[in-house]
């Protein structure tokens, strides 16, 4: 993927971010299980000020939307940050602050919690 994307001039970078933009928002068929109490009020306090209040996501920040996203791509890229497989490289600094933030869950239930309050936003869309 990295050796085609450094393939690409600026205005075709463009063009396929703009194209990508207008895709349709995707909803997960079936809701992840969880506690919304817990997974809200966990997602506010870690995510929300990041990723956006409703799991938007946040261009400023590189933090993208996760509303929408499938359970499992969630838990193994969430387990990716909290294991230093990815946000480990120094000039990734979005990455090295999931990394850090991925250790912040105590457990797998309060990870389940979360993508459940996560995919309670995709459908509310």
């Amino acid at each position: 993927m990295r050796a085609l994307a450094l393939s690409l001039d600026d205005a075709t970078v463009a063009k396929l971010a703009s194209h990508v933009a207008g895709l349709p928002k995707t909803v997960t068929d079936t809701p992840a299980r969880g506690d919304l109490h817990n997974g809200t009020n966990l997602y506010h306090g870690k995510c929300g000020a990041c990723h956006g209040g409703t799991a938007e996501g946040n261009a400023a920040l590189k933090a993208p939307r996760l509303a929408g996203l499938d359970a499992t791509y969630i838990k193994r890229q969430f387990g990716y940050f909290r294991d230093g497989v990815r946000g480990i490289h120094p000039q990734d600094f979005p990455g090295r602050q999931m990394a850090l933030m991925a250790k912040t869950l105590p457990t797998g239930r309060d990870l389940d919690d979360v993508i459940a309050f996560i995919h309670q936003q995709g459908r509310a869309r």
